[in-house]
């Protein structure tokens, strides 16, 4: 269980150039671009072209609408949408962010083939009360039968300890950024 390799998800709110810079540091990276009304969509489009270029998987969260323009190789479905996704291509791959089983099963209702489950460590917006911890992760998720990722408060320090988690990878801004 401890030799198994991660899949790393980066989520991006806002697009520049050390945010590019970034993403060619990291092998196994997955771009997840969180929506803006005030980037220009040759923006989105030009990292979308990096991502394409560097064989990066390039997700699109919390706007739909775009879709078929920038043509993403996935979207990402937030915790607070919980509305059912029609019309998508075949092959479009769909993640969602759950934090309790409840949130796990409307993510399957949407058709999600993976799941983030949030928040593992304590971060800036969870306190340590509301943290799932390794043990409640594990016992979580224990069922589940999709891909289940880790997100929140993952650090350099405590990265060791996604892989004694059922999680197949983990996703983050602040680990990226630092």
């Amino acid at each position: 269980m401890l030799n198994k390799k991660i899949k790393l998800y980066y989520f991006i709110k806002r697009i520049s150039k050390e945010h590019i810079d970034n993403i060619l540091k990291y092998k196994n990276l997955n771009v997840i671009y969180i929506y803006s009304k005030d980037c220009p969509l040759n923006k989105i489009l030009n990292l979308r072209n990096v991502c394409k270029k560097n064989k990066i998987k390039f997700y699109l969260s919390s706007n739909l609408k775009h879709i078929g323009y920038l043509n993403p190789d996935g979207i990402h479905i937030p915790s607070k949408n919980r509305t059912k996704i029609f019309n998508l291509r075949k092959n479009i791959d769909i993640i969602g962010t759950a934090y309790n089983q409840i949130d796990y099963y409307k993510k399957i209702n949407q058709g999600c083939s993976a799941v983030f489950l949030s928040p593992i460590f304590i971060t800036k917006k969870y306190s340590n009360n509301k943290k799932l911890g390794i043990i409640k992760f594990n016992l979580l998720s224990q069922h589940w039968k999709t891909k289940i990722i880790a997100l929140g408060g993952i650090t350099k320090e405590n990265i060791k300890k996604i892989k004694l988690t059922r999680s197949e990878g983990f996703g983050g801004i602040s680990f990226f950024e630092k």
